[in-house]
């Protein structure tokens, strides 16, 4: 078959499997042809290797049993970089990007924010892109997934050079040091919720999404354990669910946090919190 021809097979065969269907496609053949969309669209009516096209074929069946785009191509991009990813590990939404965003903007107003620690790391998408973008901050990351440390330190090694500090940890039970400012994308989904997201064929990993029957209970320790770790005016910076902004609030502020900011993301929902540990600032 040509390379019209795969497409579209494979957008006719995850038509009812996916939201997205055609671009499925394309990502994936570009990913296994090592073709740029350019180069693939000027060579629709040439055939790829058969040893491609069987490939094609064969995570195409995965896919259409619910396996995400980015595990079946090994990478996802995130703020204009691309980071591996893996089963294990929860995929890098751009929703997230707005944590980062803030987080960046919050550094770059405050010259006295240096120690900087990312909780619930994951592929390490928001503590290595905070490093690549204000290379002057000292951060460290943390994770309880075993698989999360693999990844977070390959993404390290290719988009800093480096590793930055990583602690195995349960949230920040086990993480040394204290921090100017604290950032976390934390498990926020209802156990119920994860339920239907795994029923949808989701096969990301129950322990980066769950928060438990309300789905709070991750922020519940992770805020109070900020405020062990954080120095006197630093900053604790959220992503939350929208549906359970003024909850998340409420715990901030019954901790002693003080709030600073809610931020919405691009589709008008409010996707991050900022608090800070002091009234310094006035």
């Amino acid at each position: 078959m040509t390379y019209r021809e795969l497409l579209n097979l494979a957008k006719g065969f995850l038509k009812d499997k996916s939201n997205s269907p055609y671009l499925d496609s394309l990502v994936l053949l570009e990913s296994i042809t090592g073709l740029s969309r350019e180069r693939l669209y000027a060579s629709l009516e040439e055939e790829p290797e058969i040893s491609k096209e069987r490939f094609f074929l064969d995570i195409l069946e995965k896919r259409s049993h619910g396996t995400p785009v980015a595990y079946l191509t090994g990478e996802k991009e995130f703020y204009g970089r691309n980071f591996l990813v893996a089963p294990g590990v929860l995929i890098p939404r751009p929703d997230t990007e707005t944590l980062v965003e803030r987080a960046v903007g919050l550094a770059r107003e405050n010259p006295w924010i240096r120690e900087v620690h990312d909780a619930c790391t994951g592929s390490g998408c928001i503590a290595i892109t905070l490093k690549a973008e204000v290379p002057h901050l000292n951060i460290s990351a943390s994770d309880i997934s075993t698989e999360a440390k693999e990844v977070f330190l390959k993404n390290c090694r290719n988009l800093l050079g480096s590793p930055l500090p990583f602690f195995s940890s349960d949230l920040l039970l086990s993480v040394e040091g204290n921090f100017d400012l604290l950032v976390s994308n934390p498990p926020y989904l209802t156990t119920r919720e994860r339920e239907e997201f795994f029923l949808s064929g989701s096969t990301e990993p129950a322990l980066a999404l769950e928060g438990g029957a309300d789905g709070l209970s991750i922020y519940r320790r992770l805020i109070n354990q900020s405020m062990e770790h954080l120095k006197e005016k630093g900053y604790l910076i959220l992503e939350i669910d929208s549906r359970r902004a003024s909850q998340v609030e409420d715990l901030c502020l019954t901790a002693g946090f003080l709030l600073r900011e809610r931020v919405k993301d691009i589709g008008k929902r409010e996707r991050v919190i900022i608090v800070q540990k002091s009234d310094f600032l006035g």
